[in-house]
């Protein structure tokens, strides 16, 4: 039987990042097992934001920074370009003492956040219509990243640093016995690992399932809608984020995620097709027209359907759980992976190798569910 030293399951951006890490320090014989193509899965479907730094915890808020900083620095700290759209975040807020006070919480943190007027916002982006608020936080360093673009920097510098990343590589089950993983098995046979990571985000708790481990992840629908820019829009449109996030993208176009999770809709991750209902178009449609006004010349150009890996309380399952010594958990972002993973990496690739961390991670542990059994 092969052996590794590690066996990452998932290729999508926060496997990536931690196999790059992980090779990076020298972690021995890292393989990375993906079903298809890298970055093929519900990563290369994301909106890729970055930066918003209202977080849970202190630790957390900073890790959003670090994220952000990583991203500015991207040629030196990983290596190629992730097409970073640093238009800014544009969060609008119910009123002025809200929006101060949200951002003095992220500036204690050490994001650049600042509060702005009705009038200051309306000079920041006059395209945005900003009936019902009376305010906005700005985050003027942040915004979104190319996906695709991202994820294979993060292949590319994993594999010259050694990592082997094995494409068209489903893992079908993993062997467990006396609360080891003993075995990974692919079509291409049979792997026993060191420790295992599981980062393949909705297939996650299928993958568990097999090791007689039950992940409390559901997978939750989300739509995403295209519309072209009028040739007149603003150059520089933030990240718009109101009743649902308008994000920019290449070439004069928004994309506009529906993921509010009211109605909350579960979904296959393997669906028949991945057609977005049209009354997720209906309700992206009339939100992008609402606040964008000039956005009724803009032109709709389809939309796909995605889904989140949810857990019950929306934050993530991450690090060993009791249950399985050697196996580690990096899944359930609920659709935040761009946000946290580029900082995160070097600290979970530290975390696998020596069996802890010293960042207060409480509300993201793994082991506040019960997961054998039940």
């Amino acid at each position: 039987m092969e052996t590794a030293d590690v066996v990452i399951i998932g290729g999508g951006i926060v496997g990536l990042t931690v196999a790059f890490h992980l090779a990076k320090a020298g972690a021995g014989k890292v393989v990375l097992c993906e079903r298809n193509a890298l970055g093929s899965g519900t990563s290369a479907l994301s909106g890729a934001m970055c930066g918003q730094q209202a977080e849970l915890t202190d630790t957390i808020s900073r890790l959003a920074v670090r994220a952000l900083e990583t991203y500015e620095n991207f040629a030196d700290r990983v290596g190629g370009n992730p097409g970073f759209f640093n238009h800014g975040i544009l969060g609008l807020a119910s009123n002025l003492e809200n929006a101060q006070a949200r951002a003095a919480d992220a500036r204690r943190n050490g994001s650049d956040a600042r509060a702005l007027t009705a009038d200051e916002t309306l000079t920041f982006f006059p395209e945005v219509n900003a009936e019902g608020f009376g305010a906005s936080i700005l985050y003027p360093r942040t915004g979104c990243v190319d996906a695709y673009h991202t994820m294979h920097a993060y292949a590319a510098q994993a594999r010259r640093l050694g990592a082997d990343l094995r494409e068209f590589t489903p893992v079908a089950r993993i062997d467990a016995q006396k609360g080891r993983i003993q075995a990974v098995h692919t079509p291409q046979g049979a792997i026993s690992p060191g420790r295992v990571v599981l980062a393949c985000g909705p297939w996650s708790h299928k993958v568990a399932h097999s090791a007689g481990l039950h992940l409390p992840i559901e997978t939750t629908q989300v739509g995403v809608s295209f519309y072209r820019q009028p040739p007149d829009f603003f150059e520089r449109p933030p990240v718009l984020s109101a009743e649902l996030a308008i994000i920019p993208w290449h070439n004069k176009h928004f994309r506009v995620l529906r993921d509010t999770r009211k109605p909350l809709v579960r979904v296959e991750p393997d669906p028949a097709d991945a057609v977005c209902p049209q009354w997720m178009v209906e309700h992206t449609t009339e939100v992008i027209q609402h606040r964008l006004p000039k956005m009724r010349r803009g032109r709709f150009q389809g939309a796909y359907q995605t889904c989140y890996d949810d857990t019950p309380d929306l934050r993530p399952l991450l690090g060993f759980v009791p249950e399985i010594e050697n196996l580690f958990l990096d899944c359930g972002w609920s659709g935040r992976g761009f946000k946290f993973s580029v900082a995160l990496g070097e600290y979970n690739a530290k975390w696998i190798l020596e069996g802890k961390t010293e960042l207060d991670l409480a509300p993201w542990l793994a082991s506040r569910f019960r997961l054998l059994g039940s």
